[in-house]
């Protein structure tokens, strides 16, 4: 339930609020661990204001709660740190994945044609597995 909240807030018109929704459910009710959905929903929050900070604190809490390595938050941080054109620290999260899917190659991809790297993106859609 509480995802599904920090979910719709991530989609309006406000997406940091959804940041702050997690910190009071967090301090208030929420007494289980946040899970690799609740960091996704909260990185594209980041990603879609467009704060390299509240993603980068992100990140941070994703490590110390161990959900850094899951495919879908990786696939999510390379996104978010596209969208705030850090796309070198998006390569670094992409590079530790240990199994990237289709999915997470798209990103990277995307990543590199966003922030007008072509040649990057050429580079890592011919490493990309067929």
């Amino acid at each position: 339930m509480y995802n599904t909240i920090i979910r719709g807030l991530t989609e309006s018109d406000t997406p940091l609020s959804s940041l702050a929704a997690f910190v009071e459910m967090r301090r208030r009710i929420w007494t289980a661990p946040p899970d690799s959905f609740s960091f996704a929903f909260l990185l594209k929050g980041a990603a879609n204001y467009g704060s390299l900070r509240a993603g980068v604190q992100l990140h941070c809490h994703a490590m110390r709660h161990g959900l850094d390595t899951h495919l879908f938050v990786g696939t999510t941080l390379v996104s978010m740190y596209a969208e705030c054109r850090c796309v070198g620290s998006g390569r670094k999260v992409f590079e530790e994945m240990s199994e990237p899917n289709v999915v997470a190659w798209n990103a990277v991809v995307s990543a590199r044609f966003r922030c007008a790297d072509v040649e990057g993106a050429e580079e890592m859609f011919d490493r990309m597995p067929c």
